[in-house]
């Protein structure tokens, strides 16, 4: 699937929410975060951060988080964008500056790591279900924790960096390769997530805020299992979805957030019953 019917998607369903659901007030919000959106993301155009059909998903990612979501995943989506592209400059300022001019996000890795989050959050706004919200950020959290994991993997020469799937030693940067700096950054960018919604009084924060950092990490682990058996090992798919060069990747993003969200609901609920 091309990211491009994934906007024709999301437009249709906010068109129909925005028709059959809001009320007065939320419809004023939303075409407020429609404004909103659009500055921001043509902001990130202009900074060289983002490619212009990055900037069209973008724009729809921030109108229903903040137009159907609210202040709470807005403030968290801002923190997973600014914390992902931050992360590099922080461990080598040198590659970032590579990167910064040559690997803008494109419209297909913006719905690979933000598909799953907005479909909770659309969720939480039809249900106003708290599980959907933690479903949201855990999301989030798998994508921050795998960014995080990656850069600090990739940049950070300590150690041997070995196959997730057999444990066999293999060059930095490998799909599926894991390492102790990579692993720790990894439990850090999904901890990093958990502990934003701690701000967000809610009912069971702390619970939530568990659930949604175990989830993160544990979508990471699973990023790192299918990146090895499908993209290191040369195996084919079942997925398709963007095109290019990258599109087995963005697949793999796309499947593991979407089971982190899926763990996401699943902790959350194991916790909320064993515990409360």
């Amino acid at each position: 699937m091309s990211d491009r019917k994934i906007n024709y998607i999301v437009i249709f369903a906010v068109i129909a929410l925005f028709v059959l659901e809001a009320n007065v007030a939320e419809r004023l919000n939303l075409l407020a975060a429609i404004l909103i959106s659009m500055v921001a993301a043509y902001a990130v155009f202009i900074a060289n951060l983002i490619t212009i059909d990055g900037t069209r998903a973008a724009i729809l990612v921030g109108t229903v988080t903040l137009g159907f979501g609210g202040t709470e995943p807005f403030v968290m989506l801002a923190a997973f964008f600014l914390s992902s592209n931050v992360i590099g400059p922080i461990l080598g300022r040198s590659q970032f500056t590579q990167r910064f001019m040559s690997e803008r996000r494109t419209g297909a890795q913006v719905w690979a790591n933000g598909f799953w989050f907005i479909i909770a959050v659309l969720s939480w706004f039809v249900t106003k279900g708290d599980m959907f919200l933690i479903a949201a950020f855990a999301a989030l959290a798998t994508a921050n924790a795998d960014t995080w994991a990656t850069e600090a993997g990739t940049r950070i020469n300590f150690g041997k960096t070995r196959s997730i799937l057999g444990f066999k030693a293999v060059p930095r940067g490998t799909d599926g390769g894991v390492s102790v700096p990579g692993t720790l950054a990894a439990v850090a960018g999904a901890v990093f997530i958990g502990a934003i919604t701690l701000y967000f009084p809610k009912n069971f924060m702390f619970l939530s805020a568990v659930s949604i950092a175990a989830a993160g990490f544990l979508g990471s682990l699973t990023d790192s299992v299918l990146g090895a058996w499908f993209q290191a090992g040369n195996r084919t798919l079942p997925l398709f979805f963007g095109t290019g060069k990258d599109k087995e990747n963005n697949t793999v993003n796309f499947v593991a957030t979407g089971l982190g969200m899926l763990y996401g609901l699943i902790l959350y609920n194991l916790l909320i019953y064993a515990l409360v």
